[in-house]
């Protein structure tokens, strides 16, 4: 998950709310729009104020060996409202194989199936590290994120579209994306909906000074689909829970901040507690923290559990 975040800013995009159909034009040529523009009309809030989904196709591609594609990595993601915020469910692929799926709900669940089938529950112990961590906010982006450097080099209208390219510095890449090129930039270009200023597809490129190009990542975007798409079979399986198990926590056993946390969840579901991230804990089996969880799934657990929560523990 945390690549999916990370590579997603890679795809770094620009778009204008074009609002009468026909945009000015600045003395070097470019259409009059911003990057501003960009950041305020393309928030998950706004696309939702259009729609009741947003599902969001990326592929990402990693070289590895002397600039040779070695690696496809995709991932769909579909955002839909959720009570008072929003919701989202992933599944990523690495080169076609199986799938993994994550579900990151409002109500302040992850659930988690592996390319196995093995299921597994996030147990968190307070509001605060799910709503930094994980919560989808109203103001975040989907198809970019910011990057400091970035600029506008060419826009056109073409039709209904506008085709804006935007340049960045190199140094957001890893240095091995650019072997093989003595000297290059990155650079994005877009499509965007010239009537709903939303983006429809972007694809992101290494350029080398000779004009050479690898792509490093697409993005294609689908607004209002949230008809087609049904909630994945795996995440009803944790929520019905046919048979449950129960895993106690003790933070910090033995000492005076000593508390109990108590988490139910399905028989053959993993579990991987999930405490405040302010500070870092080593997860254990025994009271005296000397035989560290496995956190892996098992396929069978027992009908009940206790884990020991150490600061600093490892």
């Amino acid at each position: 998950m945390k690549k999916t975040f990370i590579t997603a800013a890679l795809l770094c995009c620009a778009l204008i709310f074009l609002t009468s159909g026909c945009v000015s034009r600045l003395d070097d040529g470019l259409l009059e729009y911003t990057l501003e523009d960009r950041n305020r009309h393309n928030t998950v809030d706004a696309i939702f104020e259009r729609y009741g989904s947003v599902r969001c196709e990326a592929a990402y591609y990693d070289y590895l060996i002397e600039g040779e594609q070695t690696e496809v990595y995709t991932e769909t993601a579909t955002y839909l409202k959720s009570g008072g915020g929003y919701s989202v469910y992933y599944e990523t692929r690495v080169d076609g194989g199986t799938p993994e799926a994550i579900a990151i709900e409002d109500a302040g669940n992850l659930f988690y199936m592996d390319t196995d089938g093995n299921y597994m529950v996030y147990g968190f112990f307070d509001d605060g590290y799910f709503e930094e961590s994980y919560r989808v906010s109203g103001s975040d982006w989907i198809a970019f994120w910011p990057i400091e450097g970035e600029e506008i080099t060419r826009t056109a209208l073409q039709g209904g579209v506008l085709n804006v390219e935007i340049r960045y510095p190199a140094s957001i890449y890893e240095e091995y994306m650019g072997e093989g090129f003595e000297d290059y930039v990155g650079e994005c270009r877009l499509e965007i909906d010239a009537e709903t200023g939303l983006i429809l597809r972007a694809r992101d490129y290494i350029v080398s000074s000779e004009g050479e190009s690898r792509m490093t990542g697409e993005v294609t975007m689908f607004y209002g689909e949230d008809g087609d798409f049904a909630v994945p079979e795996f995440v009803g399986h944790i929520k019905d829970m046919p048979e449950t198990r129960t895993v106690y926590c003790v933070m910090n056993p033995g000492g005076e901040a000593e508390e109990t946390f108590t988490f139910t969840l399905p028989k053959d579901a993993a579990f991987f507690p999930a405490p405040n991230p302010e500070g870092e804990y080593g997860v254990f089996t025994n009271a005296e923290c000397t035989e560290l969880y496995d956190m892996s799934p098992q396929g069978e657990y027992p009908d009940e559990m206790t884990l020991y929560l150490k600061a600093g523990g490892n």
